[in-house]
């Protein structure tokens, strides 16, 4: 070992903890910041402490952290065998607001670019940052736990252990891209299918919340309702819409699996109850004592929506095109096409592992899973594999690659150098 590793060590570590720990504080102002307006939207009720309690909530659920929830007495869910007795119950809520998980990414991400500028090729950087990031999360989660008595509230807090593996999962994964982004990893095709395929995920969400605002405004007997109420309802107004802006890339989500002709699916305790929206249609299936299915009020008979959602179809076939468009570094049609059709797998990827973050559940200890809502996760993901793959090699295929700088064209005369006395 020569004198300038151990060096190179502690230049690697230092840098990796001081940038993981400042993505941490950038995300914690964010869910403060959160949690603030939720607060002022309540009212201001039970003082100043608690949207700093709020905002460590809203900071777990950036990274799906379970919600535990503790009362006195169970909410009953239906009156089957998944009932619990009377007594204290404990549900846990799990629910990724993914606008803050993109600021997370987008901070560690950061991070990690940063801390390989300085010190590049050190094996620290990516757990270092991971470290530096989750372990205040898990310390706060410990602390952190809210307590309404009076509303038969016992407790409110994070799931500890979920509070430093998810948070630290996240951090490996986008400190790591943020690494690999400035280093020359892996040949210059594969670079350009990873980034491709992060293209063509990123139009598809994009893409599926500008069709909801198109429905909107076609559709103004709901979206009026809805702002309305919004309207009228003063604080809980305000809430609801506070939290919904949070929700917009899993709105997004949601809405690009029917458009690539998956479902989402709400499912209760009893495994032959389940609510599907496939497309054009929307029914359920109910199971014997199912009081939630009677909650949600959808037809029992699947019902065949009106045929402009078929215009829905655009998102992803407008993403992958476009996300896979001149995005190739080969020369060759058939290269091209297969640069496509490779960009699309990571695309499918992608969308398996949004559809899966985006999925709410609740939990009773003792009683099993309550509810779950989401896209289904194997349908959707095969769906975005054949959209991605053909989608990929018609955009690569179609448009050829632009010019890069420091890339000669096959073909193309290699220009000369400068005169050393050309001004």
């Amino acid at each position: 070992m020569t004198a300038a590793e151990p060096s190179e060590h502690r230049t690697g570590i230092a840098a990796a903890a001081a940038y993981g720990f400042l993505a941490f504080v950038g995300t914690t102002l964010a869910g403060q910041l959160v949690g603030f307006l939720a607060w002022l939207a309540g009212a201001r009720a039970y003082g100043a402490r608690l949207p700093l309690k709020l905002g460590w909530l809203y900071l777990a659920s950036f990274h799906r952290v379970g919600i535990d929830l503790t009362l006195t007495e169970p909410f009953g869910f239906g009156d089957g065998p998944e009932a619990s007795p009377a007594g204290p119950a404990t549900y846990t809520l799990r629910i990724a607001m993914l606008s803050g998980t993109i600021v997370a990414i987008a901070l560690l991400a950061y991070a990690g670019r940063r801390a390989a500028r300085r010190a590049p090729g050190s094996p620290w950087v990516v757990p270092g940052i991971a470290l530096a990031y989750a372990a205040p999360i898990f310390v706060m989660s410990l602390l952190v736990t809210l307590r309404f008595p009076g509303a038969g509230v016992v407790g409110i807090g994070p799931v500890a252990w979920e509070a430093f593996a998810l948070p630290a999962l996240l951090a490996l994964v986008a400190s790591g891209a943020g690494v690999l982004s400035i280093t020359s990893f892996g040949a210059a095709r594969v670079r350009s299918w990873l980034r491709a395929g992060a293209r063509m995920f990123g139009a598809a969400v994009l893409l599926a919340f500008v069709g909801f605002v198109v429905l909107a405004g076609v559709r103004p007997d709901a979206s009026g309702s809805y702002l309305r109420w919004i309207g009228r309802s003063g604080s809980a107004g305000a809430l609801v819409a506070t939290n919904h802006l949070l929700l917009l890339p899993d709105q997004s989500l949601w809405i690009l699996a029917p458009a690539m002709g998956s479902c989402d699916e709400l499912g209760g305790a009893s495994p032959s109850q389940r609510t599907e929206l496939c497309g054009r249609s929307l029914g359920e299936r109910r199971g014997p004592g199912d009081a939630l299915a009677n909650f949600f009020a959808f037809p029992t008979e699947p019902t065949t929506l009106p045929a402009p959602y078929l215009l829905f179809v655009l998102v992803p076939a407008g993403a992958v095109v476009a996300g896979a468009a001149r995005s190739s570094t080969a020369g060759s049609l058939g290269a091209r096409i297969a640069d496509g059709a490779a960009s699309g797998v990571v695309f499918a990827v992608l969308v398996v592992a949004g559809s899966l973050v985006s999925r709410v559940s609740i939990d009773q200890a003792g009683a099993g899973t309550l509810l779950s809502a989401g896209p289904e996760p194997v349908r959707t993901g095969l769906l975005a594999l054949a959209w991605g793959v053909l989608g990929g090699a018609i955009g690569a295929g179609v448009f050829p690659a632009l010019p890069q700088e420091g890339v000669v064209a096959p073909g193309a005369a290699v220009p000369a150098p400068p005169s050393p006395t050309s001004v």
